[in-house]
């Protein structure tokens, strides 16, 4: 499941209703514009999740205080962050957090680009990410 929060702090109630709800059947959590730290969200739990990769905005500014990506993965299933996408990032242009669920080599990733930002830069790092990714399936 990939939601945009805007701000998780106050949907996690909810987040978790949702997550256990059976009939939804959520291995996978992905929040974009999470808005938190990233010592906040190292400390932000879901019941019955583990947070696998998280992105979070390094400078905040008044102008773009806000955004970041992050990934949740029900407790018992493996999953390894891949940091080696990590330099792609950049603050607002292109903020993301990728993860391979291990034992069903499966990619997950999370992407966010805040509005009005460069779309050209976001554009370059995409296909820079999807090289990367070729590269890794072949």
């Amino acid at each position: 499941m990939h939601h945009n929060v805007q701000s998780i702090f106050n949907k996690l109630p909810f987040i978790e209703i949702l997550a256990e709800d059976k009939s939804y059947n959520l291995d996978v959590l992905c929040f974009s514009e999470h808005w938190l730290t990233k010592s906040e969200i190292n400390n932000t739990q879901i019941q019955n999740f583990y947070l696998a990769g998280s992105y979070s905005r390094q400078i905040y500014t008044s102008k773009r205080p806000h955004g970041g990506t992050c990934i949740y993965v029900r407790q018992g299933i493996q999953s390894k962050y891949l940091k080696e996408y990590e330099n792609l990032c950049v603050d607002s242009i292109f903020e993301m957090s990728s993860i391979v669920l291990e034992n069903l080599n499966i990619i997950i990733i999370c992407i966010y680009r805040a509005p009005k930002t460069d779309f050209t830069i976001f554009m370059f790092n995409m296909e820079n990410l999807l090289i990367k990714l070729q590269k890794k399936i072949v």
